[in-house]
């Protein structure tokens, strides 16, 4: 979680700093060219949507780690779902088995 928080403090840093640099730009007035604005807003532009992944790389992770565990779960559903009829399939044929074994047995009197 550490290397994340500098991530995001780093991508910040430089996100702040080219704000900083063309405002900079834009208070010294029309010396500078058009030209040197545009790269200004194009680096700030770029900067800000790797600082926008830095900040989301958190919730992918969230993202990947629910989906795994969906995935898992949908495993695990089908084998339960696996076994309960294996298990139906089972007791059918113990009741089969009972049953015949009951007609072998001699009845008691009364019965």
């Amino acid at each position: 979680m550490d290397d994340v928080w500098q991530a995001q403090r780093e991508a910040a840093t430089k996100l702040a700093g080219l704000w900083q640099e063309m405002v900079e730009q834009s208070m010294r007035g029309a010396s500078d060219t058009f030209d040197a604005g545009n790269r200004s807003v194009d680096a700030l532009t770029r900067q800000a949507q790797e600082y926008a992944a830095v900040l989301a790389q958190p919730m992918r992770d969230v993202v990947e780690g629910q989906r795994d565990f969906a995935e898992q779960v949908g495993r695990w559903a089908e084998m339960q779902r696996e076994l309960a009829e294996e298990l139906a399939a089972w007791s059918a044929r113990q009741r089969e088995y009972l049953d015949a074994l009951d007609s072998l047995l001699p009845r008691r009197p009364g019965t």
